[in-house]
């Protein structure tokens, strides 16, 4: 529930690092403007929006999630209808970096948020609240386009002014509840069987065929379940780094394997023989004809 809620926020939030995008032709026309001059809007967002990620996860730090979401809101609401207000491009460009600010709420401290209710499954949770940035890239312009052609960039902003509002306090509002103690507790515990003092200067190496042998994420790992789900295997990366052979051996890794599990009077025969690698190379068995 709560990384549905904070899809949504993201959706909204995130419109005001695309906004000035659409509106940017429109803009430069209006005001007359050099291609140089009419990209300062759009600067002074991304430096707002870099800057709003350190400030404003300091804030959640400290204050929580629920009240800097509550004034993002609020920012953007101001942010989008102060621009649409606005009478020249220094005007137009001094209010995006308030909501250049402001929509960094919703990426890196909403994400950093959501990652505190997610132990086994918090990759893809982060996956999830960051593609909302995305998503409302690819949303959010469509929806401008339309009002921009038909009514104009500050009709656009004023619809936004109004829909960041109304949709992220209700929604900021269902963010009060902390971490679960229990949950907490357990994350904690975790991380303090993981904890190793790393001398200053060592070479850190990622076992990650050591990861799946771990006893914290995975049931009896030293044991042969065919029901284990594919999300503990990370032979061919994991997330962003996941490699284009996890898709094929899905397929064709139970294409081989099947008609030689279900032979008759399957067993092994000989020992592994990893050929000096990490992977194994053969494992000889035999079967009933």
């Amino acid at each position: 529930m709560r990384l549905a809620i904070s899809l949504c926020i993201g959706l909204v939030g995130n419109v005001g690092m695309w906004s000035i995008i659409v509106i940017l032709p429109a803009v430069q026309a209006e005001f007359g403007a050099g291609r140089a001059d009419a990209a300062l809007p759009y600067t002074l967002t991304m430096v707002g929006f870099a800057l709003g990620n350190y400030v404003i996860g300091r804030a959640v730090d400290r204050w929580g999630i629920t009240i800097a979401m509550i004034g993002a809101a609020l920012g953007l609401g101001a942010g989008f209808a102060g621009a649409a207000m606005a009478p020249n491009l220094a005007t137009l460009s001094a209010l995006q970096f308030i909501i250049g600010i402001a929509t960094a709420t919703c990426f890196g401290p909403l994400i950093a948020d959501i990652s505190h209710w997610f132990l086994r499954r918090r990759g893809i949770a982060v996956a999830i609240a960051a593609s909302s940035n995305y998503l409302s890239g690819a949303i959010w312009p469509l929806i401008l386009a339309d009002i921009l052609a038909g009514q104009g960039w500050r009709a656009a902003y004023l619809v936004l002014a109004v829909t960041a509002v109304v949709v992220m306090l209700p929604l900021s509002l269902l963010l009060r509840a902390g971490v679960p103690e229990a949950a907490r507790a357990e994350a904690e515990h975790a991380a303090t069987l993981r904890a190793r003092a790393v001398p200053e200067g060592a070479l850190v190496f990622a076992a990650t065929h050591s990861a799946m042998f771990d006893g914290l994420e995975i049931p009896a790992p030293d044991q042969f379940r065919i029901d284990r789900p594919w999300s503990a295997y990370i032979h061919w990366g994991y997330g962003m780094h996941a490699c284009f052979g996890d898709a094929i051996n899905r397929a064709v890794i139970p294409a081989m394997l099947k008609p030689l599990l279900a032979r008759p009077g399957l067993t092994r025969t000989g020992p592994r023989d990893d050929g000096g690698t990490p992977f194994p190379q053969s494992l000889p068995v035999a079967f009933d004809a």
